[in-house]
């Protein structure tokens, strides 16, 4: 009992479970008084959702792709990368967690249907140096892929670019069915994007992995948690900028970036 009231209290009094106890406590204060001001309850409910894996069951999970549905006819693997990290213990760039378990899942069913790669990321603006892409594809040969097998796209710093650079190498290969692998949360931005730059094609959608643990519903669901909050901001994020694709996509051309071409092999 001492351990599960002590949970609950670091829960809500700890970050980010101050943002639902403050105005808790403000509108219980106004209430007392006699002036309840219902502004305050409306952030309790709004900062609950965001924060607590009942937000997440209600908000982020019906948004995410989880089927897949492997396509024997499928002729490449398209990646995207999900970020790096500088690490000055050795100093050098690293995979982030994301990219890496992109990356994982890739190779997962590379080794059911080993296709080509084409792993598309590039450095970004707060990273000099390495792309993402060749530091997949570092990954990739550790991994025993072999690099004749492995394309790279590292121009790219942004979901709309990873398809407007992939899109003209994805063409000059000739490749028709492509499986497209990134976040569960992230496919359905990722799609639009694809989708404006090789229309005709076939994209495979692939799941890499959930945004929040996927485990039942318990009372844990109830408290505010960090990853909670990750978790809906993402969801946000990802809602706000499909639909921005989709106005992109509506209202401009269909200019794929010619210049940009296949990284052959070494």
């Amino acid at each position: 009992m001492l351990h599960t009231l002590r949970k609950i209290g670091g829960a809500f009094f700890g970050l980010p479970g101050l943002f639902v106890t403050i105005p808790f406590i403000l509108y219980v204060f106004t209430a007392v008084r006699g002036k309840p001001v219902k502004g305050y309850l409306v952030l309790v409910i709004f900062a609950f959702f965001l924060t607590t894996g009942a937000g997440v069951r209600l908000m982020v999970t019906p948004y995410e792709i989880t089927h897949f549905k492997p396509d024997p006819h499928a002729q490449a693997i398209v990646v995207l990368g999900g970020g790096s990290i500088y690490d000055d213990t050795y100093p050098t760039l690293i995979l982030g967690p994301y990219s890496l378990m992109r990356l994982q899942r890739a190779f997962e069913l590379w080794k059911e249907q080993p296709l080509p790669f084409l792993l598309s990321g590039g450095s970004g603006w707060e990273h000099e140096g390495t792309g993402e892409a060749q530091l997949m594809k570092n990954t990739l040969t550790i991994w025993g892929v072999p690099e004749d097998n492995i394309f790279i796209e590292d121009h790219s710093s942004t979901t709309w670019e990873n398809a407007a650079f992939s899109a003209p190498i994805i063409e000059e290969k000739q490749w028709d069915k492509i499986y497209l692998v990134t976040s569960n949360i992230h496919l359905r931005r990722s799609i639009v994007a694809f989708s404006h730059f090789l229309p005709g094609r076939t994209i495979i959608t692939v799941p890499a992995h959930p945004t929040y643990d996927r485990v039942p519903f318990t009372s844990g669901d109830l408290l505010p948690n960090p990853a909670a909050l990750t978790a809906t901001t993402q969801s946000l994020h990802e809602i706000a900028g499909t639909a921005v694709y989709l106005i992109r996509s509506r209202w401009t051309g269909n200019e794929v970036f010619s210049f940009v071409r296949a990284t052959d092999p070494s």
